[in-house]
């Protein structure tokens, strides 16, 4: 099974927001890089697989003050796209 995490940065000050963003998606790319992750578009949301589930939660209660989120456990990921026609 995997997990969906949903996630966004609360409205604060523009100075706080920014320095919060650019602290966070460093330390997320740290994350990427030891556990798999796929990331959807926007990078608001991501897939991991349940083993992965303490790290990234140790993750997030870093950001608590300035980020909601929310966990959402998933058994079947289907994509669906829209064919270009020539």
């Amino acid at each position: 099974m995997t997990i969906l995490y949903v996630f966004q940065i609360r409205t604060i000050s523009k100075k706080t927001q920014n320095a919060v963003k650019r602290r966070f998606y460093y330390n997320f790319k740290k994350l990427k890089a030891q556990i798999k992750l796929q990331l959807f578009s926007k990078n608001q949301m991501f897939v991991v697989e349940n083993k992965y589930q303490t790290e990234v939660e140790r993750f997030f209660q870093e950001y608590l003050d300035w980020i909601e989120y929310y966990r959402i456990h998933v058994e079947k990921i289907d994509l669906i796209t829209k064919n270009k026609t020539s």
